[in-house]
């Protein structure tokens, strides 16, 4: 069986290495090792993280050579939104019409589906009638399917990738009663509230209010440590970076952490899986229900303020107590339906 995967691997998003991870994790459990060959934004890179064969992901020569000797088109990942580029959603939309073309079979898996352009919803509603296997991460997905007019009966509700790799995590025993650590998972925004500024001041607060030890984490890294290195900079405390080389460094980061801030999606199922309080910012739809799944609190709305983000940590930290036997009943719906996908993984390999 020889399986092409596509998704936004190779270009620092570590959210996105992780579901490659997870996937490649899952068979090589079970001592199947399929003919995988990965499109990646950096080929070199993902073939040393991952010890698969990557193409790069503009050879379009190659990227058609795969398609044709590939028996299986696996697209994984947020990948199906207009939200940031319209040709990224046709590029894979392309490999979709093209891999039907050679009669392979496509295989979407824990996918994200944001709210597309009208134009765009037809589109893929037509190139989805050629999927064998229609899996999203979560039940907005489904929704925003259902909308594009694709058959409820042809989707299925799993969890998100990252899940399968729950056997790396170590958990505390107990949150640090005193001198707490906080991650914070930040990226740049669109939005002037949304300032370093803003976030040194917090960090200087949270260190005097909390005496808690600070440390950054830029989970995409060309599009966060730019950001996170003007925080530190500005903070009135000393401040920590923590930047991953490999995607499996993050878990040895996390494993450190009493609470967690963030603005991106895999640092809340992180923390999640870490049973950590975890704090949530920003107006993005996948993070808004992933954070209701969990009930958890969140800022959804700007301009976002010091004082009030302050308190909701503040109030987050003294419940802490709590969070371990909340979370376990939580993360069993998610073990649940991460059936789901493994499922779908072993029919691959079956």
């Amino acid at each position: 069986m020889r399986i092409l995967i596509g998704g936004y691997f190779g270009a620092g998003n570590l959210g996105d290495e992780l579901l490659l991870k997870s996937i490649l994790f899952f068979w090589r459990k079970k001592n199947v090792s399929p003919s995988v060959v990965v499109i990646s934004h950096n080929p070199q890179e993902t073939a040393g993280f991952f010890g698969v064969k990557a193409i790069a992901r503009n050879n379009f020569l190659k990227t058609l050579r795969e398609l044709y000797r590939s028996d299986i088109l696996l697209l994984t990942g947020g990948i199906f939104q207009d939200k940031t580029s319209w040709r990224s959603l046709y590029y894979y939309l392309a490999l979709m019409l093209v891999a039907k073309i050679f009669s392979s079979r496509i295989i979407v898996y824990a996918g994200g589906v944001s709210d597309l352009h009208p134009i765009n919803r037809q589109i893929l509603r037509i190139v989805f009638q050629g999927c064998s296997v229609i899996n999203v991460r979560d039940e907005l997905s489904r929704k925003f399917l259902l909308d594009c007019g694709v058959p409820g009966n042809k989707i299925s509700v799993g969890a998100d990738s990252s899940f399968l790799l729950t056997e790396l995590v170590v958990i505390k025993k107990e949150l640090s009663p005193e001198l707490p650590t906080i991650g914070f998972i930040l990226r740049p925004s669109r939005r002037p509230p949304i300032t370093p500024q803003l976030f040194a001041r917090l960090i200087t607060l949270l260190s005097q209010s909390l005496a808690a030890r600070i440390v950054l984490i830029p989970f995409h890294q060309r599009q966060d440590r730019q950001f996170l290195q003007e925080i530190q900079a500005r903070a009135g405390v000393k401040v920590e970076m923590l930047e991953w080389e490999k995607p499996e460094d993050i878990f040895l980061y996390f494993s450190r952490l009493d609470l967690v801030v963030s603005q991106r999606l895999h640092g809340i199922i992180l923390a999640t899986m870490y049973q950590i309080p975890v704090l949530g910012i920003g107006t993005d739809p996948k993070i808004r229900q992933f954070l209701d799944e969990i009930k958890q609190k969140n800022i959804i709305t700007y301009p976002v303020e010091v004082q009030l983000l302050l308190a909701l940590i503040a109030d987050l930290w003294e419940w802490r107590g709590d969070f371990r036997q909340f979370y376990q009943k939580t993360l069993t719906n998610f073990h649940q339906r991460l059936k789901i996908n493994q499922k779908i993984l072993s029919s691959l390999i079956s």
